[in-house]
């Protein structure tokens, strides 16, 4: 299950860059959401 979260953030990332944004402000973007599951992970004990 997190394994395809993780995928559908790489999928929404893709298709942005396809649409034309770019990386960076990309990745600033997604920090938030990183961050998020990395915490929720821990508190899981993986």
């Amino acid at each position: 299950m997190k394994n395809s979260r993780v995928f559908y953030i790489l999928d929404v990332f893709q298709r942005r860059e396809n649409a034309g944004f770019a990386i960076p402000e990309a990745m600033f973007e997604f920090l938030p959401l990183v961050w998020a599951i990395q915490l929720e992970m821990s508190f899981s004990g993986e």
